[in-house]
């Protein structure tokens, strides 16, 4: 790492389908550093019906 990557955090709630960018107890906490993988990643949940708050 050269210190310059970002880390992109979201929360799932996988029964409600529900995505949030904020810390949600109880949620699914996925990490991502890199940003190409995840866009794909919140796009396929789009595309699957997940709701984004």
């Amino acid at each position: 790492m050269t210190g310059t990557e970002t880390l992109h955090q979201l929360w799932l709630e996988d029964e409600a389908r529900i995505v949030s960018f904020h810390p949600m107890e109880g949620w699914r906490l996925l990490n991502f550093w890199d940003h190409g993988h995840f866009m794909g990643f919140l796009q396929n949940l789009q595309q699957k019906g997940y709701r984004f708050q």
